[in-house]
Parts: C-alpha cells; sequence; structure tokens
C-alpha cells in the first residue's frame, strides 16, 4: 500500500478494481488491473500500485493526441472553448497579465499560452510531446521546450503565473510537481490548476471516469490541502462546468506550509459520491452492451462490414466493454494524420476520406467528445446514407464546451 502523497497515511480503502483492463500501447496490449484506493484520512483518490512508468511512457506514445491543430477559430483546436474561458477566468481572477510571466506545465500545442500572451503576458511552455511542441513554435510561435517538466533547466522564482491544465493527475508524484513549482514560482506568484473532479465523476460514457494514466482523482478539498502543506494559499476556485472539472488558482506568499489534517467529513463525502457513480457506471455499461447486443446477431448472420469512427482510447474502453469485436470489423477510421497507415488494435487505420473506398455496411462512431462532428463529417463525405451505430443522446465535454465565463 502507497502513502498518501497528500497527507503521508497509509490507511487506504479499496473503491473499485477494473480487472484485467487492456492498455493499447505501440505494440501490443498489456492487460492491467486498475485499482482505486481512497484515503481514509484526507480522502484523495489514487491507483494503487501505479503503472510501470515504461509501460506509462508507451502508452501516452500510443495514443498521440490530436497531431493536427487549425487555425485561430477553428473548431477542430483541441479543447478551445475550456481553453478560452481558462484564459478569461485567468484575467478576471488575477487582475491584468501585461508583463507577467506566465510557464504553462503540459501546454500541448501552445494555443492557451497565446491566448494568454494576447492579454499581455510573456509567455514559455513545457510539453513532453516533441510534435506537440513544435506545433506550439510553429502555429503560435509560442516558445515550448520539448521534454519531463523535471528536466527543463528553469530560473527558481522565475515565474508570476504556472498553469498545470489536466496535468496533475497524470504526475507520478503530484508533491514533486508542486514542489516544482513553488521553487519557481516569484514572491506573490500564483498557481493555476484546473483537474477532474472526484465529486462530479461522469458514468455515461464508455470511458470510465478512473482512466489508466490518471494515477490521482482531488477533489477541490484534497488539492487544496496539498497545495497549503507547500504555503500556497486558495485564492479562488470554481467548479460548476458541465465537464466534470474544477480549477483553481493559490498564491505564494509568506506563510509557511502546514501538515495536512484529517476531514471525516470529506472522506465520507468522497466515499458517498463514488459509491453512487459505481452504481451508475454499472447500469450505463449494461446499456452499453444492450445497444451492441442488438445489432450483433443481424451483423453476423448477413456478414455486415463494420467501420469504427475512433482509433483513440474511446475506442479501446468501448471494444474491452462490450462484444463488439466479435463483429466484422475492417477498420479504424481517423482524422489524426499520425494514426493513418497504422494498425490499431489489429485494425487499419484510414482517413475519413478512405473510408467510402471500404464500403462499410455500418459504421460505428466511437467518441464522447466528437460524436456529432463525426457524423457531419460523414455527411460531407457522401456517407450520411451508410447506417450508423452511436451512444449518445447529448454530449458536453472538455473539448467542445462553450466558454464559462465569457
Amino acid at each position: 500500500m502507497y502513502a498518501c502523497c497528500n497527507c503521508g497515511a497509509q490507511d487506504g480503502e479499496e473503491l473499485q478494481v477494473q480487472r484485467g483492463f487492456r492498455i493499447l500501447t505501440a505494440e501490443r496490449e498489456v492487460p492491467f488491473d486498475i485499482r482505486s484506493v481512497l484515503c481514509r484520512q484526507c480522502g484523495l483518490v489514487f491507483t494503487d500500485p501505479q503503472p510501470d512508468p515504461a509501460l506509462l511512457a508507451s502508452f501516452y506514445s500510443a495514443q498521440e493526441r490530436d497531431a493536427f491543430v487549425a487555425e485561430d477559430g477553428d473548431d477542430r483546436i483541441p479543447g478551445e472553448g475550456s481553453r478560452r474561458d481558462q484564459a478569461a477566468w485567468i484575467e478576471a481572477t488575477l487582475g491584468s497579465l501585461s508583463g507577467l510571466r506566465v510557464l504553462e506545465v503540459g501546454c500541448y500545442e501552445g494555443f492557451l499560452l497565446k491566448l494568454l500572451r494576447d492579454r499581455g503576458a510573456v509567455v514559455h511552455g513545457i510539453e513532453p510531446q516533441a510534435s506537440a511542441a513544435a506545433l506550439a513554435r510553429e502555429r503560435w510561435a509560442v516558445p515550448a521546450w520539448a521534454g519531463r517538466f523535471e528536466d527543463a533547466e528553469l530560473e527558481d522564482e522565475g515565474f508570476d503565473l504556472i498553469v498545470l491544465s489536466h496535468v496533475l493527475e497524470h504526475l507520478s508524484d503530484p508533491r514533486a510537481g508542486i514542489a516544482r513549482c513553488y521553487e519557481l514560482l516569484a514572491p506573490g506568484g500564483a498557481l493555476f490548476i484546473e483537474v477532474p473532479n472526484v465529486l462530479r465523476p461522469r458514468f455515461d460514457s464508455a470511458v470510465d471516469f478512473f482512466t489508466f494514466d490518471h494515477l490521482f482523482n482531488f477533489c477541490p478539498g484534497t488539492l487544496a490541502s496539498l497545495l497549503q502543506s507547500f504555503g500556497l494559499q486558495p485564492m479562488a476556485v470554481a467548479d460548476d462546468f458541465p465537464f466534470p472539472a474544477f480549477r483553481m488558482v493559490a498564491r505564494k506568499g509568506g506563510q509557511e506550509g502546514r501538515a495536512v489534517a484529517g476531514d471525516p467529513q470529506l472522506v465520507d463525502r468522497v466515499r458517498g459520491v463514488l459509491q453512487g457513480y459505481f452504481q451508475k457506471r454499472c447500469a450505463f455499461l449494461t446499456r452499453l452492451r444492450a445497444r451492441v447486443d442488438a445489432e450483433l446477431p443481424g451483423w453476423r448472420s448477413e456478414e455486415l462490414r463494420i467501420a469504427i469512427y475512433g482509433a483513440g482510447y474511446h475506442t479501446e474502453c468501448l471494444l474491452d466493454a462490450t462484444d463488439l469485436r466479435k463483429a466484422e470489423l475492417v477498420a479504424l477510421v481517423d482524422g489524426n494524420p499520425a494514426k493513418q497507415g497504422s494498425r490499431v488494435l489489429g485494425l487499419p487505420v484510414v482517413a475519413p476520406e478512405g473510408l467510402a473506398a471500404l464500403r462499410p455496411d455500418v459504421i460505428v462512431i466511437s467518441s464522447y467528445d466528437f460524436q456529432d462532428e463525426m457524423l457531419a463529417n460523414l455527411r460531407r463525405l457522401g456517407l450520411g446514407q451508410v447506417p450508423t451505430l452511436t451512444f449518445y443522446e447529448a454530449t458536453v465535454a472538455f473539448s467542445n464546451v462553450a466558454a464559462h465565463s465569457a
């Protein structure tokens, strides 16, 4: 049992085990038991044991987040609405950004930094994915260093604002990450963090809220106590989003850090929320399987050729949760050029423009974030008459949310 990275207690309660979940890497699928544990002292939820770092690195390499970024204003910019909202919220919280030295850790293609620079900030980025860092430099002229945060050579007390947007939950040691941020912040500097909210887990997606790559699951209370243990004082928090996340800004002040105290009420609240989540999740997966099971016998008896639109993590989870593998799958379709021409899950990946040549009998739409966009794209390609199978009546996700602060 790991010691809790927040309070140090070795008092974990197993909440859920996803047994034999298959992790897609560049070479093969690797089974892994995702074991989610609640700290009975402070309420932090974390994966115990953690995946091997080499397996995580292989997983991230195989995932290849969208490697194409459209021009400013195009809806293909990853998370555009949310990033515009983040920039507006940061400015509303901190005041004028003119002249502020800003560092974003995990900046991807640099769009948020571009928005902060438009507001007068002097920006720098760190991004572990080299292709994304190159896009930041080429597309937005954002100085982005390609590599790991812990390897970057940065000046202590050199930044007025550090941004961690959906990064902290991926770190194998969040305490080390926050400690490094504290060192890099100038006196009075601010730390912005946005992470998934364990008190508002989304259950109605093929992708479980407790994913392989989210090693820690915070709520405002556990994140605040972690920051306060370093002397970072929370000054603003927002959690009223249509997607399950929250954001917080904390200020580096003159106060010393303080030990994390136990919070039985918060622990009980987290436990209760997640017990309800697991029940809703089980019912949703039953409905998801039923949707595939209703179609599968007919597909197989008529020997229909099935294409899956989406070659990412959602498809891995969908194939894990249902019997869709038993259909005659002919290809995966994906708009990401980095995946096209490769094989994922043993299937060739083709561009949407190449789908018509395969003459599929049915197209399965495998995405929560982009289901509606995929359907529109099929119509644009003249494939609107091909039967499709979708799974969601309405989606509100991080990638397509409208502005919150505007």
